[in-house]
């Protein structure tokens, strides 16, 4: 019988070299596109992108675990998105079309400064100037709602 330290070996001697390999390493705050599927109504936030309805917009698409095994034939809502930095745009697709599309944006996305497209399902949703304005309204309500303080949202777009 192996006893509970034996179980759990610390590797000590290694914590030089693990730090060695983080130092050389970092990860980014905002990825530059995703991919992702969801059937849960309470997946619905995915890095710069919401779906506030999903559950409303998309029940057919929608399964609790608690339900399981699936009755019928839920498929899972796919969304793919990008950034384009070099024409500072912002695509959003879902897959089928969600209806209420939520497009948050910080100067980690996009830059404020000059003309930026943004675009959910096929459908421009910034100004048509291109200029998106900074919000301290949306800011302080972000950072309150996300506990973010170093990357908070700027500005929220709606893609409807």
């Amino acid at each position: 019988m192996r006893t509970t330290a034996e179980v759990l070996e610390g590797f000590s001697e290694e914590i030089l070299n693990i730090l060695e390999w983080m130092r050389v390493r970092q990860r980014s705050v905002v990825p530059m596109d995703f991919t992702v599927e969801t059937m849960r109504p309470w997946d619905s936030f995915f890095w710069w992108m919401e779906m506030p309805a999903l559950h409303a917009d998309r029940p057919q698409n929608m399964f609790d675990p608690v339900d399981f095994p699936a009755k019928g034939a839920a498929r899972p809502i796919t969304v793919e998105s990008r950034i384009y930095r070099a024409t500072n745009t912002v695509v959003v697709e879902t897959k089928p079309k969600v209806a209420n599309v939520l497009v948050s944006l910080s100067p980690d996305i996009i830059d404020f400064r000059t003309k930026a497209t943004v675009k959910v399902n096929g459908k421009v949703v910034s100004p048509p100037d291109g200029m998106i304005a900074p919000s301290i309204e949306t800011m302080l309500s972000d950072v309150h709602t996300r506990g973010d303080r170093l990357h908070p949202f700027w500005a929220i777009l709606d893609g409807r």
